[in-house]
């Protein structure tokens, strides 16, 4: 019983969380505004530009798809039941999908990128009504993922000319390196350590290489779901790519961890929003405060 609650209060906490922190930054945003323009777009890759999730996908390639089921079962388990941080659980994860695949290439991931390119599984949609006429508006695009490799995240980049794609990395002996994480940290497991950052930290890196000044609240994010912490004073963007099957996103909206909300068929109102903030004031409002394409 003590275990449940503590399972409970672990997993719950920090929902609760989110819910209060995104509910005052929604009540500032209605004073304070949106920017004239977002410098910066981060979009996620799992369940947003992909349909699905990139780890999944190549190990299913891999070890076959009902062997990388029971993986992705095994790991789901570990998160709900485990004593694992996020960060932990993270780390953990990329280790055992190593492992059972006997270690992933970067020609294992460029096959199974191309595979999903061909099934129609790249979201075609967002990239060609979105994010490619928001780069040509001079807007730097960032491809970022939490759960897969830099490589993955760098395929697509490179693929459609976005700036840059990040993810984790790997050392010379295949051992996360560095980790793209909810907080950021240094974790140590069996003499290794771990460097994790948060996507917020990943932009910031990327404008001091550039020489560009960098301003959060000149930031958004385009993701399926999000944890406050990683993206705390950016505009978070929910993309609801299937509000059927997508738990975090059906969850997400439930509970409000957003600023502004749009359906998969609202493509043409994020790009008008993400190219001119200011007309938020124009979208629906409720509560949230911004929800845009609801039903």
């Amino acid at each position: 019983m003590l275990d449940q609650i503590k399972r409970w209060t672990r997993s719950s906490f920090p929902l609760i969380e989110d819910m209060i922190d995104f509910t005052f930054q929604r009540g500032m945003r209605s004073i304070t505004g949106y920017p004239d323009r977002f410098d910066l777009v981060i979009v996620d890759v799992n369940n947003t530009l992909i349909d699905g999730s990139v780890e999944f996908e190549i190990l299913k390639d891999k070890i076959g798809e009902r062997s990388a089921h029971s993986v992705i079962q095994y790991l789901d388990y570990v998160k709900e039941n485990g004593d694992l941080t996020v960060n932990k659980w993270f780390l953990a994860s990329i280790q055992t999908i190593s492992e059972k695949s006997k270690g992933i290439t970067q020609a294992d991931i460029a096959k199974t990128m191309q595979r999903l390119l061909d099934e129609g599984r790249i979201n075609h949609d967002l990239i060609h009504n979105v994010l490619l006429p928001l780069k040509q508006n001079n807007t730097k695009i960032l491809v970022m993922t939490k759960g897969s490799c830099s490589y993955a995240a760098e395929w697509i980049a490179k693929g459609y000319g976005f700036n840059k794609g990040y993810g984790h990395k790997l050392d010379g002996e295949h051992k996360v390196s560095e980790l793209i994480g909810v907080k950021s940290e240094r974790i140590r497991v069996d003499g290794s350590e771990t460097v994790v950052k948060t996507k917020f930290d990943k932009a910031k890196e990327f404008c001091k290489e550039k020489g560009i000044a960098f301003d959060g609240s000149r930031v958004a994010f385009i993701t399926d779901h999000v944890d406050s912490r990683e993206m705390r004073g950016c505009v978070v963007i929910l993309y609801k790519f299937d509000k059927e099957r997508v738990k975090s996103q059906r969850r997400a909206a439930k509970l409000g961890t957003f600023h502004v909300m749009f359906e998969k068929d609202n493509q043409d109102e994020m790009f008008r929003f993400l190219s001119n903030p200011k007309i938020a004031k124009q979208f629906k409002q409720g509560r949230p405060r911004v929800f845009v394409g609801a039903n």
